[in-house]
């Protein structure tokens, strides 16, 4: 017992440094910002990455393409948007995404038989 409490030291405390240590990454432009969205862009579905999926929903009230709660086979897609330099190749998977969520890529999967839709 004595030896099990003395592994847990060190984890904790570096626990405890961490909570103590994090600063809120919402700040003043995140939120006007976000408001933005909420006031200019009704009906919209936001696509970024997904730690910030929530902040969308809770702030902006908007749909998201995916959050932290759900990510699926969407991070891939969005990730593969965020680093295209093709804009018709962003554009194509975003209406993809916000069109049927994960149905094309699983179509796709299908047809191809290689397990990865692209």
């Amino acid at each position: 017992v004595l030896l099990f409490g003395l592994l847990l030291i060190q984890p904790l405390a570096a626990a405890q440094n961490i909570a103590i240590n994090e600063v809120p990454s919402m700040n003043d432009q995140w939120y006007n910002t976000l408001t933005k969205i909420k006031n200019d862009a009704p009906d919209s579905v936001t696509t970024s990455w997904w730690d910030f999926g929530h902040w969308f929903v809770a702030i902006s009230e908007r749909r998201v393409t995916f959050d932290g709660g759900d990510q699926g086979e969407r991070i891939h897609w969005v990730g593969r948007t965020l680093q295209t330099d093709s804009e018709e190749e962003a554009i194509g998977i975003l209406r993809m995404l916000n069109c049927v969520q994960e149905t094309a890529p699983h179509t796709l999967d299908e047809f191809t038989g290689d397990g990865y839709g692209l």
